[in-house]
């Protein structure tokens, strides 16, 4: 039921690597192919995180239309044999005050 908007946006402040849009809900995603669902979680760092949160908001100012969404920061894990793990909601941040252009 999500409508997939983009994948591998690059941005000023870094790749997003999936956006998708299902009713007022927008995810964004990192995603990482691991041996492990640990490893896979760990390897988004709090300082990927923050570049992610500042890709976004730079997303958002670019499509102003899914300013409006309730925003969720998920993580998807592939997992040896091509098994997935979505983890919504995944962290939380405090979102830059403004993009940089």
């Amino acid at each position: 039921g999500w409508e997939i908007l983009s994948h591998r946006c690059r941005t000023p402040h870094g790749e997003i690597d999936l956006i998708a849009r299902q009713g007022p809900q927008l995810m964004i995603a990192e995603v990482k192919a691991r041996a492990t669902l640990a490893a896979g979680l760990e390897a988004i760092t709090p300082r990927q995180q923050k570049r992610l949160a500042a890709a976004a908001a730079w997303y958002l100012a670019m499509h102003p239309a899914h300013a409006q969404c309730e925003i969720r920061l998920d993580a998807i894990v592939v997992l040896p044999g091509g098994r997935i793990h979505h983890t919504e909601h995944a962290w939380t941040c405090d979102w830059p005050a403004a993009p940089s252009f």
